[in-house]
């Protein structure tokens, strides 16, 4: 190492063109790194959607959801699996292992699915894979107006979606409205009862008579042309005067128009979009992630410009979401924070020693944030505000191995050396005790590296940068300060500023407590047991904040199941609630759909006819009625609550990391829905009547009626009537036929044969006609038709029927307590016999964490145990060392406290992190003890003089990572200001502790080994 560093003392221009092209390649590395907001937690899993005509709810469990789940289940990539059962639908969600190789583990599932087509229903459609769960849309454009139909927008649509598609970083776009459309053939009933004709000899006419086949040619020896007969429906008044019957006693001609209405209308199924309550149409973009998200913004937005002015007025363009923006906030918030910090670092630098030497070591910080971005851009860490504030968090550190180096140096040039042999020597005395306490503090955020679940994932950033930024700071401490300072070193500044009387006052302190090594002791345990015993219980206990985001989202699911068109109200009276808030300045819904996901963590849900997601922009300061998004949301909820008639709505704001994850979670297992869904409605009272929580939700799926047409089969048999008569007759009349399709103007739309009945009169008296006589009677003549209770739907978690019972938890209350007192309190007034109830909130998440946290920590501990054992070849020096680790925890604890932050999983990962950061100053002491003692010094004065000699180095490095800290801190930040203060307030505390505590400990374990070997007077000597 010494030849090294005598190498680049020596060879200083070829270390500062080093420096240089480092500093150059670290800017374009920043650069070209791509950005994002936060870190991306891709859900990896897959979906399979089947359906099933005219099946129950039991039916579709049982004959496809089971089924499919058993076939998923068999993959080695599986994790976990939930299911839906309801009328005509079965979906099934598959989850995989955070590690699994995605694209294997989908072929997988399509094999397994694959194998089992053949056992599932004839009447089952193809089982429709989606494996699209981890895209998000990067922009969501909406085009609406008062006047405009859907398909007028559409085109407009189309349109801005191909000039979009053509931006280079843009790899997908989609249009989401676009509705379509569709010949509906409405059969008045009465009219064809009166008829010889039933509805499926219309459907099939309608068919038969559009028929469309090859043709052949006609060849000879000159030439081949080809003949073709194109299609009767050339309008739809071809359609009309389709000739269905004629009468045998008149002849007179019977024509569909007779008995039906035939126009153009949407089909039943369509997805609709609004803005506001306007029509609309959305065009998605999806962004490449591995390009400048920035970049690709600009050049949307600039495209976006150039549109508008060739749109109508009263056709209007309304970002609803729009990721560069968000991103470049939220990295522009960071770096300012970023920058804030290096400023405040580099004052108090220059305040603590020699305008040069402050020069020099400030100088450590852009190089080691340069080479930061190098090795962020080599391992594909991307800018967000995780990463960066790695930086940050590293920002005060990375001066600590220069601050060290050039104390050293200017030490030695005081007392003689020449400029370069005091840089050489000073640094190769101080490399092994740098390299040891960089070592530690890595060892102190390596571990982190493999925290499990989306924590982790979301995390996994910031020890990385950490770790760069640290080995950066060491290179640049050893090989680049040294050979710059011994070109500008002048004469040693040995003013002390500021710091006489904290100084003299710690020495003090320390004196005392070396004569009473007792009692100083025990006030430190004292200080540790109060924090354990009175602080910490104390303290709010959360996991993860919701992300800072000027979005909020709205689920809705209607009780009225099937009727797109009763969503659509209901929609609009969602909107209605909204919009009466100043707080909303804008809502874009999706009817029948989620419309594509806009950010990562928003929970997958298919398309369905009773559901619509609405999203929702907001801005507090249009009031001064909320001082948090939270107090909004819970506002909007209990307004919702009381005035959403007739639907579920949730209203969510977004996550960092688990999108499914409620505070309060209570999963009920069992095969009995009766039992299942009767705790159920139990829990949900109970929490309902809690003054804590806030939209209580129980997953159980509503009664829903259902019509059921039990048909005489005597009567019927009678009478010529097969049940496929009755069952196809009905399907047509209530459910459509669309066998064949319309073309009009290069477009093809399905014709669609159904009838006019709407009440259950109606139903009764359609006629069915016998396949076997000709003959027709009445339905009720065969029938008695009978209306039943029905399961709505029905839930699986892991192959099992379930329910989830879920609430969100009032601003001031722990979702802990919350979940402590039903489990302990509450439940016991439950009969629960034969429903298996599991927990599976936030309580659990902390404990799942915080006790992977812990391990992490004892861990740490043994690692930083391991390295100094080796650098100070002793057993009982590292553990007092250590014992530094506790008293940064009175400190972290009591800044929490104080603050009023809540012990969060952030607050507890700075904890953690914050063992490799005391312990620096714990090394410095021992060394400088140990080298007293070897100098003749006694223990007593030993460790008076390495206080004394090393306040101001260790103050220095203490304040300057404070400074690097108080912008986080401050911030209004719930993610980082926690763990910022944690960090702050035990580094504090603990230094000052450590000047006094550790050196009282090594006094006495010197003394009482000496004491061993029968000495009473120790003079020298190594612990």
């Amino acid at each position: 190492m010494k030849r090294l560093i005598e190498i680049a003392v020596k060879d200083k221009k070829i270390v500062l063109f080093i420096a240089v092209v480092i500093a150059v390649l670290g800017l374009y590395s920043y650069h070209i790194v791509p950005k994002q907001e936060n870190p991306h937690i891709k859900v990896t899993g897959a979906v399979v959607t089947t359906i099933y005509p005219g099946a129950s709810p039991q039916d579709v469990e049982q004959l496809v959801t089971k089924k499919i789940e058993d076939a998923a289940s068999q993959l080695s990539q599986y994790q976990s699996i939930w299911s839906d059962s309801e009328k005509n639908v079965s979906i099934v969600v598959v989850l995989y292992k955070n590690e699994a190789d995605i694209d294997k583990a989908n072929q997988s599932l399509r094999e397994k699915i694959d194998e089992i087509k053949d056992e599932l229903p004839s009447a089952c459609q193809e089982p429709k894979i989606d494996t699209d769960l981890a895209e998000v849309a990067g922009m969501m454009i909406s085009l609406s107006g008062d006047h405009y139909t859907y398909e007028q927008l559409s085109s407009y649509g189309e349109a801005l979606e191909d000039v979009v598609g053509e931006i280079d970083g843009i790899y997908k776009t989609e249009l989401i409205g676009n509705v379509a459309k569709q010949v509906i053939v409405e059969v008045a009933v009465d009219r064809l009862n009166q008829l010889d004709i039933s509805l499926d000899e219309v459907a099939n006419l309608l068919y038969l008579q559009n028929l469309e086949v090859p043709n052949g040619a006609i060849e000879n020896e000159r030439e081949k042309i080809f003949v073709k007969a194109p299609a009767l429906y050339q309008s739809l008044d071809d359609i009309e005067n389709i000739i269905i019957t004629v009468s045998a006693e008149t002849g007179a001609v019977v024509k569909l128009g007779d008995v039906a209405k035939v126009y153009m209308g949407l089909q039943d199924d369509v997805k609709k979009c609004k803005q506001g309550q306007r029509n609309a149409v959305i065009v998605a973009g999806y962004f490449d992630e591995d390009k400048n998200i920035l970049a690709t913004g600009k050049k949307v937005r600039e495209a976006l410009e150039d549109i508008k002015k060739d749109l109508p007025e009263d056709l209007t363009l309304t970002e609803s979401a729009y990721q560069p923006d968000d991103v470049e906030r939220s990295i522009d918030d960071f770096l300012f924070n970023l920058m804030l910090g290096m400023l405040l670092v580099i004052i108090v630098i220059f305040m603590g020693m020699g305008f040069r030497n402050a020069v020099v070591v400030s100088l450590c910080i852009p190089f080691s944030i340069m080479i930061t971005f190098i090795l962020m851009n080599v391992t594909d860490v991307r800018v967000q505000s995780i990463s960066l504030t790695g930086l940050i968090i590293a920002l005060g550190i990375i001066v600590d191995n220069a601050i060290v180096i050039s104390d050293g140096i200017n030490v030695r040039y005081a007392n003689g050396e020449s400029k370069e042999t005091a840089a050489i020597n000073a640094t190769a005395s101080a490399s092994v005790p740098i390299f040891t306490s960089t070592l530690t503090t890595v060892a102190a955020f390596a571990p982190l590296l493999f925290i499990g679940g989306d924590a982790g994932r979301f995390l996994a950033s910031l020890p990385k940068v950490v770790i760069y930024a640290l080995t950066a700071s060491f290179l640049v401490a050893v090989f680049v300060i040294p050979p710059m300072l011994s070109m500008v070193i002048g004469e040693k500044n040995q003013k002390e500023k500021k710091e006489g009387v904290i100084k003299e006052g710690l020495l003090r302190l320390l004196k005392l407590g070396l004569k009473r090594k007792g009692i100083t002791v025990m006030v430190a345990l004292l200080l540790f047991a109060a924090t354990i015993g009175l602080i910490m219980p104390r303290l709010k206990v959360a996991f993860f904040p919701k992300a800072d985001k000027d979005l909020m989202y709205v689920d809705t699911f209607v009780e009225k199941v099937g009727d797109i068109r009763h969503t659509e109200k209901v929609a609009n009276r969602i909107y209605e609630l909204l919009s009466q808030e100043p707080e909303v300045t804008g809502v874009t819904t999706g009817i029948g759909t989620a419309m594509p996901r806009f950010y990562i963590t928003i929970p997958f849900y298919p398309d369905r006819e009773h559901y619509t997601r609405a999203l929702l922009n907001f801005d507090l300061t249009k009031s001064d009625r909320f001082n948090t998004a939270n107090e909004l949301a819970i506002y909007l909820q209990e307004k919702l609550d009381s005035e959403a008639v007739g639907a579920s709505a949730t209203l969510k704001m977004l996550e960092l990391t688990d999108p499914e994850a409620s505070p309060v979670e209570i999963r009920l297992f069992g095969e009995d829905m009766t039992r299942l869904k009767d705790v159920a409605e139990q829990l949900e009272n109970i929490l309902k009547d809690m003054p804590a929580t806030v939209n209580v939700k129980n997953g159980a799926g509503e009664n829903t009626y259902t019509y059921i047409v039990d048909v005489d089969s005597d009567k019927a048999s009678s009478m010529g009537i097969l049940n496929s008569d009755v069952q196809q007759q009905l399907h047509i009349a209530l459910f459509g036929n669309k066998d064949t399709v319309y073309r009009k103007a290069g477009k093809e739309y399905d014709i669609e044969v159904r009838s006019d009945i709407d009440s259950i009169g109606a139903l009764k008296n359609l006629k069915i006609k016998s396949s076997i006589t000709g003959q027709k009677v009445l339905l009720k003549q065969i029938a008695d038709i009978k209306l039943e209770p029905q399961v709505d739907n029905i839930k699986r978690y892991n192959k099992k029927r379930s329910i989830f019972v879920t609430c969100d938890v009032k601003p001031g209350y722990s979702a802990v307590d919350v979940a402590n007192d039903i489990e302990h309190q509450k439940l016991k007034d439950i009969n629960t016999d034969g429903v298996k109830v599991v927990f599976a909130g936030e309580r659990e998440q902390i404990a799942n964490n915080f006790m992977s946290l812990g391990v992490m920590g004892i861990f740490i501990l043994l690692l930083m145990y391991i390295i100094l054992l080796i650098q100070f070849n002793s057993f009982i020096e590292p553990i007092i060392i250590l014992i530094t680790v506790p008293l940064s925890l009175i400190g972290s604890m009591l800044g929490l406290f104080l603050f009023r932050k809540p012990l969060s999983f952030t607050a507890l990962l700075g904890v953690v992190s914050l063992m490799g950061i005391v312990v620096n100053n714990g090394i410095l002491l021992i060394e400088y003890i140990k080298e007293a003692k070897k100098q003749g010094y006694c223990a007593y004065d030993a460790c008076v003089n390495s206080v004394s000699l090393r306040f101001r180095p260790i103050m220095l490095s203490t304040i300057t990572t404070l400074m690097g800290l108080m912008p986080l801190a401050v911030s209004d930040s719930d993610l980082f200001s926690p763990m910022a203060i944690t960090l702050m307030s035990g580094l504090l505390v603990s230094t000052l502790l450590t000047m006094l505590v550790i050196p009282v400990i090594y006094m006495a374990v010197d003394r009482f080994g000496h004491k061993v070997r029968g000495s009473n007077k120790p003079q020298q000597g190594a612990v």
